[in-house]
């Protein structure tokens, strides 16, 4: 179901990505994707979003790919309903199909309402699994 208040853009994830071992399967491959790429940075977070909706967000908190103590909060992004949202839609649709990573930007990247950076890309890649 939507949330209150963010109906268009968020939904609940209860149920979605409650088992604790793929959140942390997800949270250790996603840790070493992050420093393994080389890109301090500028990858400054992976999502897990099954059904185009984000649930699982590595790290939650960044404080440590910016400076002057800006903090990248995703906890907002959780519920993030990708595939409603008509400010993500596009990219969204996009990467379902795709073969291979889909890119969007530069756009600005909020966090709850605020820029926190101000020129950034998203880079999604669909995982398709049978049944999902």
């Amino acid at each position: 179901p939507p949330l209150v208040g963010k109906e268009i853009s968020h939904r609940n994830i209860t149920g979605i990505c409650d088992d604790p071992d793929v959140v942390e399967r997800f949270n250790t491959i996603a840790a070493s994707i992050k420093k393994d790429a080389g890109m301090e940075g500028i990858l400054v977070n992976m999502q897990l979003a099954p059904y185009g909706l984000v649930c699982v967000v590595h790290p939650l908190i960044n404080s440590e790919d910016f400076e002057d103590g800006i903090v990248m909060d995703s906890t907002g992004a959780l519920g993030h309903d990708l595939l409603n949202d008509p400010a993500r839609v596009k990219i969204a649709r996009a990467t379902i199909p795709a073969p291979g990573v889909v890119t969007a930007g530069p756009l600005t990247l909020l966090q709850k309402g605020h820029p926190v950076v101000e020129e950034g890309f998203i880079a999604r890649l669909a995982i398709n699994m049978p049944n999902y």
